[in-house]
């Protein structure tokens, strides 16, 4: 009879049961964490029933790859040089399997009949003897804690500048893609979403990661998010809708070509100052310079003046002689957020997002058209 650990995810208990109940069938003694719930008590538990067994069993499966607890126990249990058999109880790729369990025999037990326990009682058979116990021992694993918690802390702070509040979402976002830590990295950023000092472009960020609507959308908020509801009521009262809003946008923007000037683009942008300023207005592009002409009219300034703790927008303008642009190139704000950069000769550099339609419901604009237009008006020169 062998002392048997099996190692595995709680998304496949059910398995693991029937799995545990066949090799006790079998006349081996079987130990997993059916009863422990979590905390240092019952990581200790569970590396001493590692230590104590005579053989590793992992559970193969595409949840139990992707645990980290799980990970801790394969790799202690090969550093305690333990005999480790893999049993494959659902379909999973074996490309995927890490260093430990990738030149190890696996065992097919999808199959859960007569001739897959009778495989099972030849693997076990062939086992060779324990082997003991390295000395000294090695240095056990930390008990897995979810990296949410310390993330809600932080989220608690009142005073986030705006680099602590991105690498917030970006860790969040990241955890999205976890299936273990998805709900709850999801909840945190709504949570995020409804903190009283907010700024924009974080806030614009986790309106794309969870897809929430953008303002004036139409759509349902998201279940809590009093922020994303405040910015839609205040944008709904104070922006100009149809015409009306047009109006505002192209008579707030303006700009007088110059004798013999010819304009060849113009569109809509916003130019990025500083991670806290933006100015909503209009890139201009003519055969003699690059100009960007500010809106006043924006919704920005209102949302500044509403004591949102959003960013808000501040008059600005600019004129680069074609003959002074040194370079022109893609840029990317806060990750998500497509730019282009124009920079002088003398080091001098704006970056702006290029939009066509409505500023809060639109599709980014073409980068790449904008970027050869100024080129080949430069080329013209």
């Amino acid at each position: 009879m062998s002392r048997i650990f099996i190692s595995y995810s709680s998304k496949n208990r059910a398995l693991v049961e029937a799995l545990a109940n066949d090799l006790e069938t079998l006349g081996h003694e079987i130990w997993f964490d059916k009863e422990l719930s979590g905390g240092q008590s019952w990581w200790d538990e569970i590396l001493q029933g590692i230590r104590d067994c005579d053989l590793f069993v992992f559970a193969l499966t595409p949840q139990s790859l992707n645990s980290d607890p799980c990970k801790r126990e394969y790799t202690y249990a090969t550093a305690l040089n333990k005999h480790v058999l893999p049993m494959q109880l659902v379909a999973t790729s074996t490309n995927l399997l890490p260093p430990e369990l990738s030149t190890l025999q696996i065992v097919d037990y999808r199959q859960r009949d007569a001739n897959a326990v009778l495989k099972l009682s030849r693997a076990f058979a062939t086992l060779p003897a324990p082997n003991a116990l390295p000395d000294p021992l090695p240095t056990p694993p930390a008990v897995p804690v979810s990296p949410l918690g310390p993330l809600m802390t932080q989220i608690d702070n009142p005073d986030l500048t705006l680099d602590q509040q991105m690498g917030i979402f970006i860790q969040l976002k990241g955890y999205l893609g976890n299936p273990d830590l998805a709900p709850d990295a999801r909840s945190l950023l709504i949570r995020l979403s409804e903190h009283p000092k907010l700024l924009t472009p974080v806030f614009k960020e986790i309106q794309s990661a969870l897809a929430l609507p953008m303002a004036n959308s139409g759509s349902q908020s998201a279940p809590g998010s009093k922020t994303a509801s405040r910015l839609a009521n205040l944008i709904s009262n104070t922006k100009p809708t149809g015409d009306a809003q047009a109006e505002v946008e192209e008579s707030a923007a303006t700009f007088e070509p110059e004798p013999n000037e010819q304009v060849l683009k113009e569109t809509k942008a916003i130019l990025y100052s500083s991670p806290v300023s933006t100015s909503r207005g209009k890139l201009i592009i003519t055969n003699q310079r690059v100009a960007f002409r500010s809106n006043l009219g924006a919704i920005g300034p209102k949302l500044a003046q509403a004591g949102l703790g959003l960013v808000g927008a501040a008059p600005a303008s600019f004129d680069i002689s074609l003959a002074d642009i040194g370079n022109i190139k893609k840029a990317m704000y806060l990750l998500t957020q497509p730019q282009i950069q124009i920079s002088t000769r003398s080091g001098k550099a704006w970056n702006l997002a290029i939009f066509s339609g409505a500023y809060l419901n639109t599709s980014l604009g073409n980068r790449e058209e904008i970027i050869q237009v100024i080129h080949d008006a430069m080329a013209q020169k």
